[in-house]
């Protein structure tokens, strides 16, 4: 029986992290492609090398999220 009592606050702690992640890249995404949209021309260069990371973090978190929807449907 000790088993849940630890295994339940550790998944509860890791999904909450990877949710507050998951916000924190959507907002600085979200930054990063205002200003890259409002100065298209302007020396973006470093906010277009920030945001590749990023969106890419970002689409393996949905990823991960499809992937356990899908393995709990079967």
């Amino acid at each position: 029986m000790e088993i849940p009592s630890l295994t339940i606050p550790y998944a509860k702690n890791k999904a909450r992290n990877v949710r507050n992640l998951e916000k924190q890249l959507e907002s600085r995404i979200e930054s990063l492609e205002d200003k890259i949209n409002a100065n298209p021309d302007d020396g973006t260069d470093a906010e277009h090398q920030e945001y590749e990371p990023l969106k890419t973090e970002l689409c393996r978190i949905y990823e991960e999220k499809a992937d356990g929807s899908i393995l709990s449907s079967k």
